[in-house]
Parts: structure tokens; C-alpha cells; sequence
């Protein structure tokens, strides 16, 4: 069960209160948290370092461990991969690692999350066609102009597009059914 920081209080409180008696404290554990007779309550092992905690740190919370020390993210390093990024901001991370002499990855550790900086996405975006200018051309201000110019726009599509755009759609729709609704094996893009 996990043990929350109420419990580890009042346990220590109450280890100290009754004389240092686990059996005590583990009673008034059960009367205080309002506990059946087989519901869990810290064991013996628990309570003691619980109790040994609060006498040496003053908290009954548990020990934060001090964790590896960190070798690659220090202020040298990242002084120096800030340093190598300014003089040629154009290099790639894995270019500035090899000059550094520190590993691909922690370069790009260094660069996030000590100095706050994403790589570079390219944004795929739909190109827009003269048509499409058009329709903002003259920059409509209500919806009424906007509908307006959008209807011009379409009008101004040649028939013969239209045409082709058709029949080309009911050959896909003839082989879409002839399919059985599966996916088409290929779907053919013509440009005539």
C-alpha cells in the first residue's frame, strides 16, 4: 500500500508516544485510519524507518537519493556547446558532437533542455494557385463579399477541367465498385 504523509506522522508521533511499542503504534494505526482487522498496516521494518528518517533528516518522508552524478551536462559543457553553436549556427548537432567530442545524443540534450532550443521543422503546406490568390485579391471584409468572390473564382474554372475532373472521378467510382468498396490497387493521376 502506498503510505501517505499523514500516515508516516502520525505513526512517528505515536512510536514516540507509546514508549517506541511497534504493536501500539500498529493499534492506533488501525483506530485512527479506521482500519479492519486484516487491512494492512506498516510493518515493523516500516516503522523503524520511518522513525530513523525523522530523527535524521526531521522529515518521515523518504530519502530523495542523490542520483547519478551528471558527467556530460556540466556548466563547461554547455558553455562550450552554446560557445560552438554561436560561431556556426548552421552546423548540425551532429557536427558540433563530433567537434565537441561529446556523443550525438547529449548534444542534443544540452540543446533542449539547457538551452531551450527544438530543431527546425519543415511545414509541408498547400501551395496556392493563381486562382486562389484571386479569391483574396480585392481582400472581402463581410461573408456576402467573400461568397461573391469565391463564386467568381469557381466560374472561372475552364469547362474542359471540370469535364476531365469528372469522368476521371466516375473512373474511380467504376473501379472503386467493381473493386467491391476495396482499396484500388492503383490510383492512376492524369494530366491530359
Amino acid at each position: 500500500m502506498a503510505w501517505h504523509s499523514e500516515h508516516r506522522a502520525f505513526v512517528v508521533e505515536e512510536y514516540i508516544r507509546n514508549g517506541e511499542s511497534v504493536i501500539t503504534t500498529q493499534r492506533a494505526f488501525r483506530i485512527r485510519f479506521e482500519l479492519g482487522r486484516h487491512d494492512p498496516v506498516p510493518d515493523r521494518k516500516t516503522i523503524h524507518v520511518w522513525v530513523s528518517n525523522f530523527r535524521a533528516t526531521g522529515s518521515a518522508l523518504k530519502k530523495k537519493s542523490p542520483g547519478r552524478p551528471r558527467t556530460v551536462t556540466t556548466p563547461e559543457n554547455v558553455a562550450r556547446v552554446r560557445a560552438s553553436i554561436q560561431q556556426s549556427p548552421k552546423h548540425s548537432a551532429l557536427k558540433h558532437a563530433a567537434a565537441l567530442g561529446l556523443s550525438d545524443r547529449s548534444v542534443r540534450r544540452i540543446l533542449h533542455r539547457n538551452l531551450h532550443m527544438h530543431p527546425y521543422k519543415m511545414m509541408v503546406t498547400q501551395e496556392l494557385s493563381e486562382r486562389d490568390a484571386q479569391v483574396y485579391k480585392h481582400r472581402p471584409t463581410t461573408l456576402q463579399a467573400l461568397k461573391e468572390a469565391i463564386t467568381q473564382a469557381v466560374a472561372a474554372i475552364p469547362l474542359e477541367m471540370t469535364r476531365r475532373t469528372m469522368d476521371n472521378f466516375r473512373e474511380r467510382l467504376l473501379q472503386c465498385v467493381n473493386n467491391g468498396g476495396r482499396h484500388l490497387p492503383e490510383i492512376i493521376f492524369k494530366t491530359k
